[in-house]
């Protein structure tokens, strides 16, 4: 069985990337949408996304056609990222049989020094049903984003602290679950709510899929700048999906 993509918000940002071997390379023009508002830091949610995107294509090349599953994902922005466009440059650090360690480092446009830095750890799915051809490229495409991602994704702000996306088609990946970097995006709004500033780095780790929906996080500050987010799925038990942990620019 082959997966279908279907219309998500990855496919609104202007980006593209490209996977020889065990390589990816790509850019990523930054829109005012892809930044906090009411400043010109780049939401490390979307460096995450992008990474977890370009990373992936590098995990698939090993892993295909089974699909590679986001274990982990971590973004570490070196002071917060304000360029308007950057490089990417993606490898597989470690490549078995049953997990896939990839670092993604980000540039700014002609510049060596790096902005940022991601890793993440994959699993080849074990269900025989997620399998795919290899996807090992993308085309620049221009941004299609409206507003602020977040309010295009339908992120709700609960209240300080919780957030809620649905479990739509734009935030879906192939498989019906809510993707990663949503819920990356998800999180880092909830922090960024409940601390009252921007959040600079994020450490993700999946423990389970968003099969229901919506997806709810819930931050709690654990020491000054620093919180820890749950994503549940409350339609199913309310079962734990996502522990992360967001790091203020304070």
């Amino acid at each position: 069985m082959t997966a279908a993509f279907p219309h998500m918000f990855l496919h609104d940002i202007a980006f593209s990337y490209d996977v020889e071997g065990q390589v990816g390379m790509g850019e990523l023009e930054i829109d005012e949408e892809l930044r906090i508002p009411g400043t010109r830091l780049v939401r490390p949610s979307i460096l995450a996304t992008v990474a977890d995107v370009v990373a992936g294509g590098v995990a698939n090349r090993i892993s295909a056609p089974r699909i590679p599953l986001t274990v982990d994902l971590t973004i570490h922005t070196f002071g917060g990222v304000t360029v308007d466009v950057v490089t990417i440059v993606g490898r597989a650090v470690k490549a078995g049989r049953s997990t896939i360690l990839t670092e993604v480092t980000f540039f700014e446009l002609g510049v060596e020094r790096p902005v940022a830095l991601s890793h993440a750890t994959f699993l080849p799915s074990p269900n025989a049903a997620h399998e795919m051809e290899f996807v090992g490229s993308q085309p620049h495409r221009p941004s299609n984003l409206r507003g602020p991602i977040a309010e295009q994704m339908g992120i709700r702000v609960i209240r300080p602290g919780i957030t809620e996306v649905d479990r739509v088609e734009y935030v879906m990946q192939p498989t019906g679950t809510v993707q990663g970097g949503a819920q990356a995006v998800l999180a880092e709004v909830a922090a960024e709510t409940l601390m009252g500033e921007p959040v600079l780095d994020l450490d993700m780790r999946f423990v389970n899929a968003i099969r229901v929906g919506p997806a709810r996080a819930s931050a709690e500050l654990v020491a000054a700048g620093i919180a820890r987010v749950e994503i549940r799925d409350p339609g199913n038990n309310d079962r734990l999906a996502t522990v992360a942990l967001a790091k203020a620019a304070g």
